[in-house]
């Protein structure tokens, strides 16, 4: 998370993307890293507590990690808070949980 909030304070600046939408990926990848990241700390959990509670709470979690790094980016020069990045960010929170799922079948 550390360092998502150093990449995410670096000013933006005006090179043209490689195609358009790239962004996005990049969005979505850095944050199934996060969720795999996260899921994996909170692996745990899912044996002593509701696996619904802990899912909440991951995705309460991350959706208020993911806005306030948009937020954040607000503030920093050449940068711009952006739903649809939010929406990726989550996107990617959603993938990673699949992707766990996929590999820990016997706890979710």
């Amino acid at each position: 998370m550390i360092l998502m909030w150093i990449v995410s304070s670096i000013p933006g600046n005006n090179n043209p993307l490689p195609f358009p939408g790239f962004d996005k990926i990049v969005h979505i990848i850095e944050y199934s890293i996060f969720g795999l990241l996260f899921l994996r700390y909170l692996y745990p959990q899912f044996q002593k507590y509701a696996h619904n509670k802990v899912l909440i709470l991951y995705f309460v979690f991350s959706f208020v990690w993911a806005a306030s790094d948009e937020l954040h980016q607000y503030f920093v020069p050449l940068r711009s808070m952006d739903v649809v990045d939010l929406f990726a960010d989550m996107f990617g929170v959603v993938l990673a949980l699949f992707v766990f799922k996929k590999i820990c079948r016997k706890s979710l």
